[in-house]
């Protein structure tokens, strides 16, 4: 017996320092560089920031919108709130910068690796299965770069699968309390990101079907617990539920959903070069017979093992070129723990049938709309891919374990080594190459152009800047940082609403032109002839005689990004 409780004793201290190693490695890989890699703040990342930022200062947006409780603005593509307010204390305690606003994505990314491994705990009830996954979830890039920089995805999936961990917990260890927090979590993850909006009621749904002789136990004992539970749950998810249907809320859809405009006149083209009755080309050509194979091709996309394991995504911003978002070696362990819990699912297995819709339920608002693999908007079903792996490993661990206990360990070492080596690769290159050779992607050089605009600001009556790169005007309000209630009362600022979006054209004394009318704008203002001083920032080259270059601010990998010219 005494021999008994030493070995226990020695595999408690193992997985404490499993536990201890991996938590500080999800920390490293989180935080580290964190204000230069990703290389520059893109136009999503300063919109949360600048608003979360003139919330702080004057209570409202900067649109001059208080509060707002489901979307804000920013450009007319209306984002949920939640990392926004999330924002406000991070800018408070770091200031309005790179690593301010990143910094609640890169917390909550790590917080969803420790999360994983009480998950993995409370449904596999092994040590082993939970570090793995725990581990797994620290180091794949699916998870490891959406916690570099400001995504959405990454807030609402932390409060999404803390909630179902509180969940399981609340079945297993019969607490009402839990189950409050639990409630409390997942509906918050609904204003977190557009597909949690959908993703979250329905999971919560479908849990408690499930588990409801577990609820109607758990609820003879705690009546008080449940009942407020659900009237959390129905207070804060309702409003949301019907905010889908305001057009505010479905601004984003209208640029990303299968049956656009595009669509529409792809299925008129195929109607009009049938040859056949016209009955026929409606028949064989229309939205249903159109949506159904783009539907069934991009769910199939997110199984693909080349877009897994090998090349990625196709949006640089959101994953690296040449690498998978998943450990290379986790492979065949990923399948085989699909396979696996498809098995238990089937056989009436309750964690298995869960995790199964989890992952269905999670992929819809992905596969609805355009592009296949599209890896931040299938955020909503992480971490399951580690959890196959994690599951499927551990399957082949034990049958290697029966036969031989060394050459299981064996196995348990090599995959955890060649895991650490992959990830390797991949953290080199996305500290060097990646953010020398794709900094482009993250709209690098603004800091750069504001920076000596800032400088030279009082020199000059007209400052114009170049909308090429998207959206000059946020990156100015950000860098500078702006006074946001000068900016909302700004009489000299212009803006107009078309093909969705809110073009910003001028506030204060700067002007922002489409980068293909600049030549011409300038000719007719007839510069260099008149005793207006203009400060140009522009694309290389595109400027007219007159002027003379005073900056070129390039790219990470040497290409020139911005001109900055004096006339």
């Amino acid at each position: 017996m005494r021999q008994v409780g030493i070995f226990y004793k020695r595999a408690q201290l193992g997985v404490i320092f499993g536990f201890v190693l991996i938590f500080l490695l999800a920390a490293l890989v989180r935080f580290v560089y964190l204000d230069s890699s990703p290389p520059s703040l893109n136009w999503d990342e300063v919109s949360h920031g600048y608003n979360a930022y003139s919330l702080m200062k004057t209570g409202k947006d900067q649109w001059g919108k208080s509060w707002p409780l489901f979307n804000f603005r920013a450009y007319g593509d209306y984002p949920m709130v939640l990392n926004m307010y999330l924002t406000i204390p991070s800018i408070k305690l770091f200031g309005l910068n790179e690593f301010g606003i990143r910094f609640p994505s890169a917390i909550l990314g790590f917080l969803t690796v420790i999360v994983s491994y009480f998950l993995g705990k409370i449904i596999f009830t092994s040590d082993i299965i939970s570090l793995l996954f725990m581990f797994l979830a620290a180091i794949s890039p699916w998870m490891v770069l959406p916690s570099r920089a400001v995504f959405q995805s990454t807030v609402a999936q932390f409060f999404l699968v803390f909630g179902i961990t509180l969940f399981f917990y609340a079945l297993r260890k019969r607490k009402g309390y839990f189950l409050t927090l639990s409630t409390l979590s997942w509906a918050i993850s609904a204003y977190g990101y557009h597909n949690t909006r959908v993703v979250s009621p329905l999971l919560f749904l479908v849990a408690l079907f499930i588990w409801r002789r577990e609820i109607k136990i758990l609820f003879q004992k705690h009546k008080f617990w449940c009942i407020s539970s659900l009237v959390l749950f129905a207070v804060l998810t309702i409003p949301q539920l019907i905010n889908l249907f305001s057009w505010e809320s479905r601004a984003r859809s209208q640029w990303v959903f299968l049956i656009d405009q595009g669509a529409i006149n792809k299925i008129n083209e195929l109607r009009g070069k049938f040859l056949g009755n016209k009955f026929l080309a409606r028949l064989f050509y229309n939205k249903i017979t159109y949506f159904i194979p783009q539907f069934i091709g991009n769910f199939l996309s997110y199984f693909d093992p080349k877009k897994l394991f090998f090349e990625g995504g196709d949006h640089y911003q959101f994953s690296t070129p040449g690498f998978g978002v998943l450990p290379v070696l986790g492979l065949p362990f990923f399948y085989l723990g699909l396979i696996w819990v498809l098995k238990k699912a089937i056989s009436g297995e309750k964690e298995s049938l869960f995790i199964l819709i989890w992952l269905i339920v999670g992929l819809l608002p992905a596969c609805v709309t355009k592009g296949k693999f599209q890896v931040i908007r299938a955020s909503s079903i992480l971490p399951l891919p580690q959890m196959l792996i994690a599951y499927g490993f551990f399957v082949v661990f034990n049958w290697f374990k029966k036969k031989s206990y060394a050459k299981g360990k064996l196995m348990l070492i090599v995959f955890i080594g060649g895991c650490l080596i992959d990830f390797g690769r991949w953290w080199v290159n996305f500290h060097n190459f990646y953010k020398t050779y794709y900094s482009w992607a993250w709209q690098y050089g603004y800091k750069q152009i504001v920076e000596f605009v800032k400088k030279n600001y009082g020199e000059y009556d007209k400052i114009v800047i170049t909308k090429k790169y998207g959206e000059p005007h946020e990156f100015v309000l950000f860098y500078w940082p702006w006074e946001p209630s000068y900016y909302q009362q700004d009489p000299r600022k212009k803006w107009d609403y078309h093909a969705h979006w809110y073009w910003v054209d001028a506030f204060d004394k700067f002007e922002f032109w489409n980068d293909w009318e600049i030549k011409e704008k300038l000719q007719l203002k007839k510069v260099g002839r008149k005793k207006e001083k203009l400060l140009l920032v522009t694309s290389p080259g595109n400027w007219i005689k007159g002027g003379e270059i005073l900056k070129t601010v390039r790219f990470l990998d040497g290409e020139k990004a911005f001109e900055i010219v004096k006339y």
